[in-house]
């Protein structure tokens, strides 16, 4: 199956890390609320050297302190253009390492825009770091013991200084390892190979960086989740807050009477929730709400999942132009209910991964990958069902696991194909149509009715 694998071509791969880097930037638009609050409390560091809030990114508060000094608009399209470059060397790295390093750059070409540019941009280099985690644990048929801690140490910064739903990755990769060494004696050898200490100096360096940034948080009233004044809200922590404010969202959009002032955050979570503050509160106050508001994310998810493919994307064009309810696409071709497309093209992608996924079992370095991009999927899945299944930057996980299909079926279609010249250009239109299929599918917000 494998395709004969090469070292990977350093100077090629930079010069196309440069060029895309600055394609992608050029034009960047103004930062959206997601970042602005990242940007704003770079530039308030050097006034108090305090952090914003562990769930906003401090490491990435923290890296944006280095273009602060740059004049507006220039400081946006510099720290685009760097951003992307970094994460595209971690990614490639970890590409080119798992596959042919010509097959791995195809692939994360094909859906760059997609996986290395996100709102916010935090979450792009916390997919790196997690890449970079996989790597060093792959690179090496046995790796050291040094080498595993410190995969765990960047997916511990990943989870706890840039995007608080890595953690399930972090989880994840935990639970693998755990169920490796769950086998007579296999403790005392995990526990003999753990010392001297030294060896996990990474691990806890990422450890004292949490615990500087935990007692070092910015007294700014605007420092906490939702990056707004919430001293008078009656919902209290990251979870609860973000609950609350999709399901009014949700509750707005399905009853259009209330607007204004009177329902604003407060008196929503008030009309929903009542006094609740904590999410356990809020399940209790109101059980029927979460069961909906898990189902119509469940069904958004699979929705937008799809339409992050340009296949998708086309066959909902093609029946159901613009993805709305039977009844809303009378000049759709045969009225098809887009959930039906939904349902049945989640299904093949579903197989299309299986088969990826059966065939990854055959090597150590590629089960290790499974175990990762899964928990990268996790942490799409968890963020689309507990806040909104239609948002791209709770749902970008998804990008990654298909760049990751890509390169797979890429590299598998030229194996099957090789032989006569005849033979492996027809391996490689079968491969390009493949990977214009997985990837480029632009964004589409599903409406359910």
């Amino acid at each position: 199956m494998n395709a004969a694998r090469k070292d990977i071509n350093w100077p090629v791969i930079l010069a196309v890390g440069a060029v895309l880097s600055v394609a992608l930037s050029v034009g960047t638009p103004d930062p959206t609320d997601e970042n602005i609050g990242n940007w704003f409390f770079a530039k308030t560091f050097f006034d108090d050297f305090k952090f914003i809030t562990r769930a906003k990114a401090p490491l990435y508060q923290v890296y944006l302190t280095l273009f602060t000094w740059l004049p507006y608009p220039a400081v946006i399209v510099v720290e685009r253009i760097v951003s992307t470059f970094l994460c595209f060397v971690a990614v490639v790295w970890l590409m080119g390492t798992l596959f042919d390093w010509r097959v791995g750059l195809f692939a994360l070409v094909m859906t760059a825009p997609d996986v290395l540019q996100v709102v916010p941009g935090a979450q792009a280099f916390a997919f790196a770091l997690t890449c970079i985690a996989l790597t060093i644990r792959i690179r090496d048929p046995f790796p050291r013991t040094s080498a595993i801690s410190a995969s765990y140490a960047l997916l511990f910064t990943a989870s706890f200084l840039l995007r608080s739903n890595y953690l399930f990755a972090l989880l994840i990769v935990a639970a693998w390892d755990v169920w490796n060494v769950w086998r007579p004696g296999a403790w005392r050898d995990v526990i003999a190979a753990a010392r001297p200490i030294r060896r996990h100096w990474t691990l806890i360096a990422a450890g004292l960086a949490v615990l500087v940034v935990v007692a070092n948080q910015s007294p700014q009233r605007w420092n906490n989740y939702q990056l707004m004044d919430e001293t008078w809200v009656r919902y209290s922590g990251q979870v609860s807050s973000t609950l609350s404010q999709a399901i009014s969202y949700y509750y707005r959009e399905q009853h259009p009477e209330v607007a204004g002032d009177g329902f604003d955050s407060y008196f929503m979570h008030e009309k929903l929730f009542g006094n609740a503050e904590t999410v356990i509160d809020m399940v209790r106050a109101n059980p029927v709400l979460f069961v909906k508001h898990f189902a119509r994310n469940l069904q958004a998810m699979v929705t937008s999942g799809v339409s992050m493919t340009a296949l998708g994307q086309t066959v909902y064009n093609l029946t159901t132009y613009g993805r709305t309810s039977y009844e809303q696409t009378p000049k759709s071709l045969g009225k098809l209910d887009h959930r039906i497309v939904s349902v049945a093209f989640a299904f093949l992608f579903g197989l299309m991964f299986l088969f990826m996924a059966y065939r990854f079992r055959l090597t150590r370095d590629r089960r290790e990958a499974l175990v990762f991009f899964l928990g990268v999927a996790a942490t799409a899945v968890i963020g689309g069902m507990l806040v909104q299944g239609y948002v791209v930057r709770l749902l970008y996980g998804f990008y990654c696991v298909f760049m990751l299909m890509i390169a797979f079926y890429t590299e598998w279609l030229l194996d099957k194909f090789k032989g006569s010249a005849r033979w492996s250009w027809a391996g490689l239109v079968l491969a390009g149509v493949m990977a214009l299929s997985l990837s480029q599918g632009g964004w589409a917000r599903p409406e359910f009715e």
